[in-house]
């Protein structure tokens, strides 16, 4: 017969009871303490060993003295030394940023003030004067000279319209004081002048990456000297202005006339290039409603 555990002597019951509850007590300790802690430390132990690869493959110290002076060279590389007046990265950076963008932020300050008020406040009535002051002033009015595709201008928001044709303003402008002509378009319809797609630049690889630059390319075909090309170039990037060549194709034109005797040299040349004005990306975010009747210059 087996004794009921009520028929214990009450001493061994009550030591029953404490040998329970301490066997409760270490399972509990294990599933809430000793559990979490070990998961914790795992975790750790993987974070170490993730950053000790990546240390390794960027060939850089482990011992942590030598990692902190690799660090504060790293550091007084990006931030400058004024002790020793040098420069930092960073601040290079900001003035090359500033340089780049300098053309498009100047046309921003005199009609909109900022960046800010130009995004959120530039209007289709804007855009569509601009366009027809290029038209008239650059094209003699024949609207064909012009590419600007009419299903990406009402998709785009307005200042980004805005902004390509001020890079093509900008362009036609420095091409005509260097004595170019804009070419007529071509027999197959192709425009001379063309406000091609944006292009954003990131700081890595990733399609998810955040956009810091934005490039307004344009294409333009025009005719003239070599000398004038030449001047052209040269003043496509100064103090005021950066508005770089990206791409070039000459063709030879024949004389206008072929004269007997005469040296019946080629004088002058097509030229189509693209040239790029930039923006920064700082705030770029789809425009509200449209604000006033204001024209930009």
């Amino acid at each position: 017969m087996t004794p009921n555990r009520k028929d214990w002597p009450l001493q061994y019951r009550v030591l029953a009871r404490l040998a329970m509850g301490a066997l409760a007590l270490l399972v509990m300790g294990c599933l809430f303490i000793l559990h979490p802690t070990r998961a914790r430390l795992e975790r750790q132990k993987a974070e170490i060993e993730r950053k000790t690869d990546y240390l390794k493959g960027m060939q850089l110290p482990l011992d942590s003295v030598l990692l902190g002076e690799r660090l504060r060279d790293a550091m007084r590389l990006l931030e400058g030394d004024d002790d020793e007046d040098m420069t930092g990265l960073l601040a290079v950076a900001r003035e090359t940023l500033e340089e780049a963008t300098q053309p498009l932020d100047a046309r921003i300050r005199q009609n909109y003030g900022d960046n800010l008020a130009f995004i959120y406040g530039a209007t289709r009535l804007d855009s569509k004067d601009l366009q027809e002051r290029i038209i008239k002033e650059f094209g003699e009015g024949n609207p064909k000279f012009l590419g600007m595709n009419p299903e990406e201008i009402q998709e785009q928001p307005v200042w980004q319209t805005i902004a390509k044709l001020w890079t093509v303003r900008e362009i036609l402008g420095e091409a005509r004081d260097a004595g170019l002509e804009v070419a007529p378009p071509a027999a197959d319809g192709k425009p001379s002048v063309t406000a091609m797609p944006i292009v954003g630049y990131t700081l890595d690889d990733t399609s998810s990456g955040s956009i810091y630059l934005l490039e307004f390319p344009v294409n333009a075909t025009f005719s003239g000297t070599l000398a004038q090309f030449l001047v052209f170039v040269q003043s496509l990037q100064d103090e005021q202005r950066f508005i770089p060549l990206k791409r070039l194709s000459i063709r030879t034109l024949p004389p206008e006339a072929l004269l007997a005797g005469s040296d019946n040299a080629v004088d002058k040349c097509l030229f189509t290039v693209r040239c790029c004005a930039f923006m920064a990306a700082e705030g770029t975010e789809p425009q509200p409603p449209d604000r006033g009747d204001e024209v930009p210059k």
